[in-house]
């Protein structure tokens, strides 16, 4: 028995299970309440449209899926159109798979990613190859994510060179009432500032399209 016990904390020394779970925690604490979130996206007081994603965690496994639609009118006609749908799927704390489909105003594009050794293997319309580890998507939900130091466009699928600011703390406007979140600049190859709760929960973003800063409020 006391060999048995001792192979076994031989095992775990040789294999600690700390470094994997401490990647999932810090993952599954960026989820929010009921595994769903919406926000709606502005232009001044003009409403585009909404931003969902919906998250299914199991086991060591989570499954992200996101669909976005926004548009713009002038007289009620339709004068802009984008559509993006998503799914990644995270495992032990770490993006293994991505596939996503996009609608520009009629301009498409798409990605496909998938976790080979070390390295992450991507077909897209803008980059084909391999991209180094550890590598963030951008759909920004994942506080962790700003820690890392490649970036990947999940529209294009472009690889991207960013630098991350901490801001301080601000007062965010919610749906259900005001948060006190810290504020991120992301700034390189990519402009967008990005707000987290107490609890490194995605809570608001504002980007610049156009001539036009957009704001992301959360349902």
């Amino acid at each position: 028995m006391r060999t048995l016990f001792a192979a076994a904390a031989l095992l775990l020394m040789m294999f600690p299970a700390s470094a994997a779970s401490d990647a999932q925690r810090a993952l599954l604490a960026s989820v929010p309440d009921g595994n769903a979130l919406t926000f709606r996206a502005y232009i001044g007081d003009t409403d585009l449209g909404t931003h969902k994603m919906r998250w299914a965690p199991q086991g060591d496994a989570l499954t992200v899926n996101i669909e976005i639609d926004l548009g713009a009118r002038v007289l009620f006609l339709p004068v802009y159109s984008y559509k993006h749908r998503s799914q990644e799927t995270w495992r032990d704390g770490h993006l293994v798979a991505i596939a996503t489909t996009t609608d520009d105003d009629g301009d498409k594009f798409s990605v496909n990613g998938e976790l080979k050794g070390d390295a992450f293997q991507v077909k897209s319309t803008a980059f084909t190859g391999l991209a180094p580890l550890p590598l963030a998507p951008t759909s920004y939900w994942a506080y962790a994510s700003l820690k890392k130091p490649n970036w990947l466009n999940t529209q294009s699928g472009g690889l991207l060179k960013v630098t991350v600011t901490p801001k301080g703390v601000e007062t965010v406007k919610t749906r259900a009432g005001n948060v006190k979140a810290k504020r991120y600049d992301v700034t390189g190859e990519l402009d967008i500032s990005l707000w987290y709760d107490e609890r490194n929960r995605w809570v608001k973003s504002r980007f610049v399209a156009g001539e036009n800063t957009v704001t992301y409020v959360l349902q």
